[in-house]
Protein backbone atom coordinates (compact mmCIF):
# COMPACT_ATOMS: atom_id res chain seq x y z
CA UNK A 1 0.00 0.00 0.00
CA UNK A 2 1.32 3.44 -0.83
CA UNK A 3 2.40 5.48 2.17
CA UNK A 4 0.01 8.28 3.01
CA UNK A 5 -3.21 6.36 2.41
CA UNK A 6 -5.61 5.20 5.07
CA UNK A 7 -7.81 2.18 4.60
CA UNK A 8 -11.40 1.57 5.61
CA UNK A 9 -12.61 0.41 8.99
CA UNK A 10 -11.69 -3.05 10.23
CA UNK A 11 -12.97 -5.72 7.88
CA UNK A 12 -13.29 -9.48 8.12
CA UNK A 13 -10.76 -11.37 6.03
CA UNK A 14 -12.56 -14.23 4.31
CA UNK A 15 -9.37 -15.71 2.90
CA UNK A 16 -8.96 -19.44 3.38
CA UNK A 17 -5.93 -19.08 5.64
CA UNK A 18 -7.34 -16.32 7.77
CA UNK A 19 -10.80 -17.61 8.57
CA UNK A 20 -12.62 -14.70 10.20
CA UNK A 21 -9.56 -12.75 11.34
CA UNK A 22 -10.04 -8.96 11.28
CA UNK A 23 -7.91 -7.07 8.78
CA UNK A 24 -7.22 -3.33 8.77
CA UNK A 25 -5.49 -1.08 6.27
CA UNK A 26 -3.03 1.43 7.72
CA UNK A 27 -0.78 3.87 5.90
CA UNK A 28 2.10 1.43 5.65
CA UNK A 29 0.26 -1.76 4.70
CA UNK A 30 -2.32 -4.30 5.83
CA UNK A 31 -2.45 -5.89 9.29
CA UNK A 32 -4.34 -8.95 10.46
CA UNK A 33 -5.45 -9.18 14.08
CA UNK A 34 -7.64 -11.53 16.05
CA UNK A 35 -10.90 -11.59 17.96
CA UNK A 36 -10.34 -12.82 21.51
CA UNK A 37 -12.68 -12.67 24.47
CA UNK A 38 -15.13 -10.74 22.33
CA UNK A 39 -12.72 -7.90 21.50
CA UNK A 40 -10.82 -7.06 18.33
CA UNK A 41 -7.07 -7.03 18.94
CA UNK A 42 -4.08 -6.02 16.87
CA UNK A 43 -0.63 -6.43 18.41
CA UNK A 44 2.86 -5.28 17.46
CA UNK A 45 1.94 -2.73 14.79
CA UNK A 46 5.06 -0.63 14.05
CA UNK A 47 4.59 3.10 14.49
CA UNK A 48 8.21 4.08 13.77
CA UNK A 49 11.22 2.48 12.15
CA UNK A 50 13.45 0.34 14.41
CA UNK A 51 15.72 2.79 16.31
CA UNK A 52 18.84 0.71 15.75
CA UNK A 53 22.24 1.32 14.23
CA UNK A 54 22.44 4.86 12.89
CA UNK A 55 18.89 5.50 14.18
CA UNK A 56 19.85 4.93 17.83
CA UNK A 57 19.33 8.29 19.54
CA UNK A 58 17.57 9.73 16.51
CA UNK A 59 14.07 11.11 16.18
CA UNK A 60 11.53 8.43 15.23
CA UNK A 61 11.77 7.66 11.52
CA UNK A 62 8.88 6.60 9.22
CA UNK A 63 7.94 2.94 9.00
CA UNK A 64 8.89 1.34 5.68
CA UNK A 65 5.87 0.12 3.73
CA UNK A 66 5.31 -3.62 3.58
CA UNK A 67 3.54 -5.84 1.08
CA UNK A 68 0.99 -8.50 1.85
CA UNK A 69 -0.85 -8.74 5.14
CA UNK A 70 1.27 -8.37 8.27
CA UNK A 71 0.45 -10.68 11.17
CA UNK A 72 -0.53 -8.66 14.25
CA UNK A 73 -1.46 -11.42 16.67
CA UNK A 74 1.69 -11.81 18.79
CA UNK A 75 3.28 -9.42 21.31
CA UNK A 76 6.13 -7.18 20.26
CA UNK A 77 9.50 -7.24 22.00
CA UNK A 78 9.76 -4.87 24.94
CA UNK A 79 12.30 -2.07 24.88
CA UNK A 80 15.66 -2.85 26.52
CA UNK A 81 15.49 -2.81 30.33
CA UNK A 82 16.93 -4.61 33.30
CA UNK A 83 14.56 -7.54 32.91
CA UNK A 84 13.49 -7.50 36.56
CA UNK A 85 9.80 -8.27 36.77
CA UNK A 86 9.45 -9.38 33.15
CA UNK A 87 7.44 -12.51 32.53
CA UNK A 88 9.48 -15.57 31.52
CA UNK A 89 9.97 -15.74 27.77
CA UNK A 90 9.48 -12.01 27.21
CA UNK A 91 11.49 -10.86 24.20
CA UNK A 92 13.60 -7.72 24.46
CA UNK A 93 15.01 -5.71 21.58
CA UNK A 94 15.94 -2.20 20.53
CA UNK A 95 13.53 -2.86 17.68
CA UNK A 96 10.60 -2.15 20.01
CA UNK A 97 8.59 0.81 18.70
CA UNK A 98 5.28 -0.98 18.35
CA UNK A 99 1.75 -0.43 19.58
CA UNK A 100 -1.31 -2.56 20.28
CA UNK A 101 -4.90 -1.63 19.40
CA UNK A 102 -7.92 -3.12 21.19
CA UNK A 103 -11.46 -2.23 20.15
CA UNK A 104 -15.05 -3.38 20.54
CA UNK A 105 -15.88 -5.85 17.76
CA UNK A 106 -18.72 -3.88 16.18
CA UNK A 107 -17.49 -1.43 13.50
CA UNK A 108 -18.22 2.19 14.31
CA UNK A 109 -17.18 4.11 11.17
CA UNK A 110 -14.56 6.01 13.07
CA UNK A 111 -16.79 7.42 15.81
CA UNK A 112 -15.33 5.80 18.93
CA UNK A 113 -13.24 7.83 21.39
CA UNK A 114 -9.57 6.84 21.55
CA UNK A 115 -7.44 6.34 24.65
CA UNK A 116 -3.67 6.10 24.28
CA UNK A 117 -2.01 4.74 27.45
CA UNK A 118 1.60 5.58 28.36
CA UNK A 119 3.00 3.02 30.79
CA UNK A 120 5.01 3.79 33.91
CA UNK A 121 8.15 2.13 35.21
CA UNK A 122 10.48 4.88 36.38
CA UNK A 123 11.59 5.68 32.80
CA UNK A 124 13.61 2.45 32.71
CA UNK A 125 11.13 -0.43 32.66
CA UNK A 126 7.66 -1.44 31.51
CA UNK A 127 5.84 -1.99 28.23
CA UNK A 128 2.49 -1.30 26.63
CA UNK A 129 1.60 -4.96 27.06
CA UNK A 130 1.60 -4.44 30.85
CA UNK A 131 -1.94 -3.06 30.59
CA UNK A 132 -5.00 -5.29 30.84
CA UNK A 133 -7.28 -3.16 28.70
CA UNK A 134 -10.40 -5.32 28.37
CA UNK A 135 -12.34 -3.79 31.26
CA UNK A 136 -11.82 -0.24 29.98
CA UNK A 137 -12.69 -1.12 26.38
CA UNK A 138 -15.91 -2.86 27.41
CA UNK A 139 -16.97 -0.18 29.90
CA UNK A 140 -16.14 2.83 27.72
CA UNK A 141 -16.62 1.54 24.19
CA UNK A 142 -13.34 3.25 23.35
CA UNK A 143 -10.50 2.12 21.15
CA UNK A 144 -7.50 1.68 23.45
CA UNK A 145 -3.92 1.98 22.18
CA UNK A 146 -0.95 0.89 24.29
CA UNK A 147 2.62 1.65 23.26
CA UNK A 148 6.26 0.87 23.86
CA UNK A 149 8.73 3.75 23.97
CA UNK A 150 12.48 3.97 24.46
CA UNK A 151 13.64 3.73 28.07
CA UNK A 152 16.63 4.58 30.22
CA UNK A 153 19.79 5.59 28.42
CA UNK A 154 18.24 4.74 25.04
CA UNK A 155 15.33 7.11 25.66
CA UNK A 156 16.82 9.81 27.88
CA UNK A 157 20.34 10.22 26.52
CA UNK A 158 21.77 13.61 25.54
CA UNK A 159 25.17 14.56 24.16
CA UNK A 160 26.55 17.66 22.41
CA UNK A 161 27.25 15.55 19.32
CA UNK A 162 23.49 15.06 18.97
CA UNK A 163 22.81 18.78 19.14
CA UNK A 164 19.73 19.58 21.17
CA UNK A 165 17.96 16.44 20.01
CA UNK A 166 17.05 14.35 23.07
CA UNK A 167 14.03 13.14 25.09
CA UNK A 168 13.62 10.27 22.63
CA UNK A 169 10.97 8.50 24.71
CA UNK A 170 8.89 11.66 24.57
CA UNK A 171 9.40 11.83 20.82
CA UNK A 172 8.34 8.20 20.46
CA UNK A 173 5.03 8.99 22.14
CA UNK A 174 4.46 11.87 19.76
CA UNK A 175 5.18 9.53 16.83
CA UNK A 176 2.60 7.11 18.23
CA UNK A 177 0.08 9.95 18.48
CA UNK A 178 0.75 10.89 14.86
CA UNK A 179 0.21 7.24 13.92
CA UNK A 180 -3.14 7.37 15.73
CA UNK A 181 -4.14 10.54 13.89
CA UNK A 182 -3.45 8.93 10.51
CA UNK A 183 -4.63 5.38 11.16
CA UNK A 184 -7.04 4.96 14.05
CA UNK A 185 -10.15 5.43 11.90
CA UNK A 186 -9.31 2.06 10.35
CA UNK A 187 -10.01 0.53 13.77
CA UNK A 188 -13.21 2.47 14.45
CA UNK A 189 -11.57 5.30 16.39
CA UNK A 190 -12.11 9.03 15.99
CA UNK A 191 -8.74 10.72 15.26
CA UNK A 192 -10.24 14.00 16.46
CA UNK A 193 -11.13 12.62 19.90
CA UNK A 194 -7.92 11.26 21.41
CA UNK A 195 -7.12 11.19 25.13
CA UNK A 196 -3.62 10.49 26.47
CA UNK A 197 -3.36 8.80 29.85
CA UNK A 198 -0.18 8.04 31.76
CA UNK A 199 0.65 6.66 35.19
CA UNK A 200 3.80 7.40 37.23
CA UNK A 201 6.60 7.97 34.68
CA UNK A 202 3.87 7.84 32.04
CA UNK A 203 2.06 10.63 33.89
CA UNK A 204 5.18 12.79 33.87
CA UNK A 205 5.55 12.13 30.17
CA UNK A 206 1.89 13.02 29.63
CA UNK A 207 2.06 16.31 31.49
CA UNK A 208 5.28 17.09 29.60
CA UNK A 209 3.34 16.64 26.34
CA UNK A 210 1.00 19.40 27.52
CA UNK A 211 3.97 21.75 27.19
CA UNK A 212 5.74 20.26 24.14
CA UNK A 213 5.16 22.31 20.96
CA UNK A 214 5.29 19.26 18.66
CA UNK A 215 2.47 17.57 20.61
CA UNK A 216 -0.03 20.40 20.08
CA UNK A 217 -3.13 19.18 18.31
CA UNK A 218 -2.25 15.49 18.63
CA UNK A 219 -4.64 14.89 21.55
CA UNK A 220 -7.72 16.59 22.96
CA UNK A 221 -7.70 15.47 26.63
CA UNK A 222 -5.31 14.10 29.25
CA UNK A 223 -5.56 11.87 32.33
CA UNK A 224 -2.50 12.24 34.59
CA UNK A 225 -2.18 9.55 37.25
CA UNK A 226 0.40 9.77 40.05
CA UNK A 227 2.93 12.12 38.51
CA UNK A 228 2.60 15.89 38.14
CA UNK A 229 4.89 18.27 36.26
CA UNK A 230 5.09 20.31 39.46
CA UNK A 231 6.27 17.45 41.66
CA UNK A 232 9.74 17.49 43.17
CA UNK A 233 11.26 15.47 45.99
CA UNK A 234 12.81 17.68 48.69
CA UNK A 235 15.90 16.75 50.64
CA UNK A 236 15.40 13.55 52.70
CA UNK A 237 12.27 12.45 50.84
CA UNK A 238 14.04 9.51 49.18
CA UNK A 239 16.08 8.64 52.28
CA UNK A 240 17.87 10.33 55.20
CA UNK A 241 20.35 12.78 53.72
CA UNK A 242 19.24 12.11 50.15
CA UNK A 243 19.45 15.27 48.02
CA UNK A 244 16.46 16.95 46.47
CA UNK A 245 15.41 15.31 43.21
CA UNK A 246 13.54 16.51 40.15
CA UNK A 247 12.45 14.45 37.14
CA UNK A 248 13.04 17.36 34.75
CA UNK A 249 16.66 18.37 34.24
CA UNK A 250 18.28 20.99 32.00
CA UNK A 251 19.54 19.58 28.73
CA UNK A 252 23.03 20.83 29.59
CA UNK A 253 23.15 18.67 32.75
CA UNK A 254 22.00 15.55 30.92
CA UNK A 255 24.41 16.24 28.05
CA UNK A 256 27.25 16.54 30.56
CA UNK A 257 26.30 13.12 31.91
CA UNK A 258 26.27 11.87 28.32
CA UNK A 259 29.81 13.13 27.77
CA UNK A 260 30.96 11.42 30.96
CA UNK A 261 29.30 8.18 29.86
CA UNK A 262 30.98 8.35 26.46
CA UNK A 263 34.35 8.78 28.18
CA UNK A 264 33.70 5.82 30.48
CA UNK A 265 32.85 3.69 27.46
CA UNK A 266 36.02 4.70 25.64
CA UNK A 267 34.27 6.81 22.99
CA UNK A 268 36.59 9.79 23.29
CA UNK A 269 37.38 10.75 19.69
CA UNK A 270 35.12 13.75 18.92
CA UNK A 271 34.98 12.80 15.24
CA UNK A 272 33.62 9.32 15.94
CA UNK A 273 31.86 9.63 19.31
CA UNK A 274 28.37 8.88 18.03
CA UNK A 275 29.57 6.08 15.75
CA UNK A 276 31.35 4.52 18.71
CA UNK A 277 28.34 4.87 21.04
CA UNK A 278 25.90 3.54 18.45
CA UNK A 279 28.08 0.47 17.98
CA UNK A 280 28.08 -0.25 21.71
CA UNK A 281 26.01 -3.31 22.73
CA UNK A 282 22.76 -2.32 24.42
CA UNK A 283 23.59 -4.46 27.46
CA UNK A 284 26.66 -2.28 28.10
CA UNK A 285 24.59 0.88 27.86
CA UNK A 286 21.91 -0.47 30.20
CA UNK A 287 24.48 -0.63 33.00
CA UNK A 288 24.36 3.18 32.99
CA UNK A 289 20.57 3.53 32.84
CA UNK A 290 20.19 5.28 36.19
CA UNK A 291 22.05 8.32 34.90
CA UNK A 292 19.35 8.90 32.27
CA UNK A 293 15.99 8.52 33.98
CA UNK A 294 15.11 12.20 33.82
CA UNK A 295 13.38 14.25 31.12
CA UNK A 296 15.72 16.83 29.55
CA UNK A 297 14.30 20.26 28.84
CA UNK A 298 15.93 23.00 26.83
CA UNK A 299 15.93 20.54 23.94
CA UNK A 300 14.29 20.69 20.54
CA UNK A 301 11.34 18.60 21.72
CA UNK A 302 10.90 20.20 25.16
CA UNK A 303 12.21 23.78 24.97
CA UNK A 304 11.20 24.84 28.49
CA UNK A 305 10.77 23.42 31.97
CA UNK A 306 7.19 22.06 31.98
CA UNK A 307 6.57 23.39 35.50
CA UNK A 308 7.30 26.95 34.35
CA UNK A 309 5.10 26.54 31.27
CA UNK A 310 2.17 25.28 33.35
CA UNK A 311 2.52 27.99 35.98
CA UNK A 312 2.63 30.62 33.22
CA UNK A 313 -0.68 29.39 31.80
CA UNK A 314 0.94 28.40 28.51
CA UNK A 315 0.22 24.65 28.50
CA UNK A 316 -2.12 23.14 25.93
CA UNK A 317 -5.67 24.09 26.87
CA UNK A 318 -7.12 20.58 26.90
CA UNK A 319 -9.37 19.17 29.64
CA UNK A 320 -7.40 17.31 32.32
CA UNK A 321 -8.10 14.78 35.06
CA UNK A 322 -5.18 14.63 37.49
CA UNK A 323 -4.78 12.89 40.81
CA UNK A 324 -2.98 10.47 43.08
CA UNK A 325 -3.30 7.60 45.49
CA UNK A 326 -3.63 8.46 49.16
CA UNK A 327 -0.29 6.87 50.15
CA UNK A 328 2.00 7.40 47.17
CA UNK A 329 5.12 7.53 49.34
CA UNK A 330 4.45 4.65 51.73
CA UNK A 331 6.59 1.99 50.06
CA UNK A 332 9.46 4.48 49.66
CA UNK A 333 9.08 5.35 53.32
CA UNK A 334 9.15 1.69 54.37
CA UNK A 335 12.29 1.11 52.31
CA UNK A 336 14.21 4.31 52.98
CA UNK A 337 13.10 5.39 56.45
CA UNK A 338 12.34 2.17 58.31
CA UNK A 339 14.99 3.00 60.95
CA UNK A 340 12.81 5.87 62.11
CA UNK A 341 10.01 3.53 63.17
CA UNK A 342 9.30 4.21 66.85
CA UNK A 343 11.64 7.23 66.91
CA UNK A 344 9.54 10.42 67.20
CA UNK A 345 12.62 12.51 67.95
CA UNK A 346 14.33 11.28 64.81
CA UNK A 347 11.13 12.07 62.90
CA UNK A 348 11.16 15.66 64.11
CA UNK A 349 14.85 16.03 63.32
CA UNK A 350 14.18 14.85 59.78
CA UNK A 351 11.31 17.32 59.41
CA UNK A 352 13.48 20.16 60.69
CA UNK A 353 16.24 19.28 58.25
CA UNK A 354 13.74 19.11 55.40
CA UNK A 355 11.34 21.96 56.11
CA UNK A 356 13.09 24.22 58.60
CA UNK A 357 12.05 25.26 62.10
CA UNK A 358 10.10 28.48 61.63
CA UNK A 359 7.17 29.09 64.02
CA UNK A 360 4.40 29.09 61.38
CA UNK A 361 5.83 26.45 59.05
CA UNK A 362 8.56 23.89 59.03
CA UNK A 363 8.98 21.22 61.65
CA UNK A 364 6.74 22.48 64.50
CA UNK A 365 3.66 23.05 62.38
CA UNK A 366 4.14 19.92 60.26
CA UNK A 367 4.74 17.71 63.29
CA UNK A 368 1.53 19.08 64.81
CA UNK A 369 -0.43 18.37 61.62
CA UNK A 370 1.13 14.91 61.19
CA UNK A 371 1.84 13.71 64.74
CA UNK A 372 4.19 10.73 65.09
CA UNK A 373 2.08 9.23 67.86
CA UNK A 374 -1.01 8.84 65.67
CA UNK A 375 -2.22 5.60 64.09
CA UNK A 376 0.66 3.96 62.26
CA UNK A 377 3.24 5.94 64.19
CA UNK A 378 6.25 7.65 62.67
CA UNK A 379 6.24 5.79 59.34
CA UNK A 380 2.61 6.57 58.61
CA UNK A 381 3.12 10.22 59.55
CA UNK A 382 6.17 10.45 57.32
CA UNK A 383 4.26 8.75 54.49
CA UNK A 384 1.52 11.38 54.75
CA UNK A 385 4.04 14.24 54.88
CA UNK A 386 5.90 13.22 51.72
CA UNK A 387 2.79 11.95 49.92
CA UNK A 388 1.32 15.41 50.37
CA UNK A 389 4.48 17.41 49.76
CA UNK A 390 5.83 15.45 46.79
CA UNK A 391 2.70 14.09 45.11
CA UNK A 392 -0.79 15.27 46.00
CA UNK A 393 -0.16 18.96 46.62
CA UNK A 394 1.85 19.48 43.40
CA UNK A 395 -0.84 17.69 41.40
CA UNK A 396 -3.53 19.94 42.77
CA UNK A 397 -1.38 23.04 42.29
CA UNK A 398 -0.99 22.01 38.66
CA UNK A 399 -4.75 21.50 38.41
CA UNK A 400 -5.34 25.04 39.67
CA UNK A 401 -2.79 26.48 37.25
CA UNK A 402 -4.35 24.59 34.33
CA UNK A 403 -7.84 25.61 35.44
CA UNK A 404 -7.08 29.20 34.43
CA UNK A 405 -7.30 28.14 30.77
CA UNK A 406 -9.16 24.82 30.70
CA UNK A 407 -11.34 22.43 32.71
CA UNK A 408 -9.62 20.24 35.29
CA UNK A 409 -10.75 17.66 37.82
CA UNK A 410 -8.76 16.41 40.82
CA UNK A 411 -9.04 13.22 42.83
CA UNK A 412 -7.39 11.00 45.44
CA UNK A 413 -7.74 7.21 45.16
CA UNK A 414 -8.19 5.98 48.72
CA UNK A 415 -9.16 2.32 48.75
CA UNK A 416 -8.02 1.39 52.29
CA UNK A 417 -7.32 -2.23 51.36
CA UNK A 418 -5.87 -1.77 47.88
CA UNK A 419 -3.15 -4.30 47.12
CA UNK A 420 0.29 -2.95 46.28
CA UNK A 421 1.29 -3.06 42.63
CA UNK A 422 4.41 -5.05 43.49
CA UNK A 423 2.59 -7.48 45.78
CA UNK A 424 4.54 -6.23 48.79
CA UNK A 425 2.50 -6.73 51.97
CA UNK A 426 1.66 -3.66 54.03
CA UNK A 427 2.86 -4.16 57.63
CA UNK A 428 0.20 -4.32 60.35
CA UNK A 429 -0.79 -0.92 61.67
CA UNK A 430 -0.12 0.96 58.40
CA UNK A 431 -3.55 0.34 56.91
CA UNK A 432 -5.60 2.04 55.57
CA UNK A 433 -3.30 2.66 52.61
CA UNK A 434 -3.48 2.98 48.82
CA UNK A 435 0.11 2.93 47.62
CA UNK A 436 1.69 4.12 44.38
CA UNK A 437 0.25 2.13 41.48
CA UNK A 438 -2.39 0.38 43.60
CA UNK A 439 -5.13 2.08 41.58
CA UNK A 440 -4.14 0.46 38.29
CA UNK A 441 -6.09 -2.71 38.95
CA UNK A 442 -9.16 -0.74 39.99
CA UNK A 443 -9.06 1.46 36.88
CA UNK A 444 -7.90 -1.02 34.25
CA UNK A 445 -8.40 -4.55 35.50
CA UNK A 446 -11.49 -4.54 37.68
CA UNK A 447 -13.02 -7.31 35.57
CA UNK A 448 -9.78 -9.23 35.03
CA UNK A 449 -10.21 -12.89 36.01
CA UNK A 450 -7.02 -12.82 38.08
CA UNK A 451 -7.87 -9.58 39.91
CA UNK A 452 -8.45 -10.38 43.56
CA UNK A 453 -10.97 -7.65 44.23
CA UNK A 454 -13.94 -7.63 46.56
CA UNK A 455 -17.38 -6.84 45.14
CA UNK A 456 -17.08 -3.32 46.57
CA UNK A 457 -13.67 -2.84 44.92
CA UNK A 458 -15.00 -4.07 41.58
CA UNK A 459 -17.93 -1.69 41.88
CA UNK A 460 -15.48 1.17 42.52
CA UNK A 461 -13.52 0.20 39.41
CA UNK A 462 -16.65 0.23 37.28
CA UNK A 463 -17.58 3.66 38.64
CA UNK A 464 -14.11 5.09 37.95
CA UNK A 465 -14.25 3.64 34.44
CA UNK A 466 -17.64 5.32 34.11
CA UNK A 467 -16.06 8.69 34.88
CA UNK A 468 -13.24 7.95 32.44
CA UNK A 469 -15.76 6.90 29.79
CA UNK A 470 -17.69 10.18 29.93
CA UNK A 471 -14.41 12.10 29.90
CA UNK A 472 -13.18 10.20 26.84
CA UNK A 473 -16.34 11.02 24.95
CA UNK A 474 -17.05 14.58 26.03
CA UNK A 475 -14.16 16.04 28.03
CA UNK A 476 -16.27 16.02 31.22
CA UNK A 477 -16.26 13.01 33.61
CA UNK A 478 -19.73 13.74 34.95
CA UNK A 479 -22.66 11.69 33.73
CA UNK A 480 -25.95 10.07 34.71
CA UNK A 481 -25.79 7.78 37.72
CA UNK A 482 -22.39 9.02 38.89
CA UNK A 483 -21.71 11.12 42.03
CA UNK A 484 -21.08 14.69 40.86
CA UNK A 485 -17.44 15.64 40.39
CA UNK A 486 -16.69 19.36 40.90
CA UNK A 487 -14.34 21.15 38.55
CA UNK A 488 -11.18 22.64 40.02
CA UNK A 489 -11.15 26.38 40.57
CA UNK A 490 -8.10 28.39 39.55
CA UNK A 491 -7.98 29.94 43.03
CA UNK A 492 -8.42 28.76 46.60
CA UNK A 493 -8.56 25.20 47.79
CA UNK A 494 -8.88 22.31 45.35
CA UNK A 495 -12.11 20.39 45.72
CA UNK A 496 -12.25 17.03 44.03
CA UNK A 497 -13.26 13.44 44.67
CA UNK A 498 -12.01 10.90 47.15
CA UNK A 499 -12.43 7.57 45.35
CA UNK A 500 -13.03 4.70 47.77
CA UNK A 501 -15.21 1.59 47.83
CA UNK A 502 -18.22 1.34 50.05
CA UNK A 503 -18.83 1.84 52.93
CA UNK A 504 -16.67 4.99 52.70
CA UNK A 505 -17.69 5.53 49.11
CA UNK A 506 -17.01 8.36 46.66
CA UNK A 507 -17.26 11.81 48.19
CA UNK A 508 -16.36 15.42 47.45
CA UNK A 509 -13.26 16.47 49.39
CA UNK A 510 -11.24 19.60 50.01
CA UNK A 511 -8.06 17.92 48.78
CA UNK A 512 -5.61 20.73 49.51
CA UNK A 513 -7.09 21.34 52.95
CA UNK A 514 -7.24 17.67 53.90
CA UNK A 515 -3.59 17.16 52.98
CA UNK A 516 -2.37 20.46 54.53
CA UNK A 517 -1.00 21.73 51.23
CA UNK A 518 -0.83 25.31 52.49
CA UNK A 519 1.67 24.02 55.06
CA UNK A 520 3.62 21.49 53.02
CA UNK A 521 3.77 23.52 49.79
CA UNK A 522 2.92 27.11 50.72
CA UNK A 523 4.04 28.44 47.31
CA UNK A 524 2.82 25.47 45.27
Amino acid sequence: MASGTTGPAVAVDDGPAAGTAPVAAVRDGMVRGAVRDGLTRFEAIPYAAPPVGALRWSSPAPVPDWTGVRDATAPAPVCPQSGAGLAPGTRMSEDCLYLDVTAPPVPSNGSRPVLLAVHGGGFQSGAGSDYYVDSMVRRSGAVVVTINYRLGILGGFAHPALGRNSAFGLQDQQAALRWVRHNIAAFGGDPGNVTVSGESAGAMMTCSQLTAPAARGLFRKAIIVSGSCLMKHPRNALGPGAPAANTWQPWSAVAKAGEQTATELGCTNPATTLQCLRAMPAKELLKRNTGFISIPYGSTVLPHDPAAVIRAGQAAAVPVIQGNTSDEHLLITLSAHKRLAGDPHGYRRLLADTFGTGPSSGEPAIAAAFPPDGPGGVLKALDHVFTGRDWICPSQAANRALAATTSTWGYVFADPQAATLEGVPIPPGLRPAATHGSDLTAVWGFDAPEARLSPAQRALGRTIAGYWSHFLRSGDPNGPGLPPWPRVSATGHTFGLTLAPEPDGIRTTDITGTHHCELLSPTG
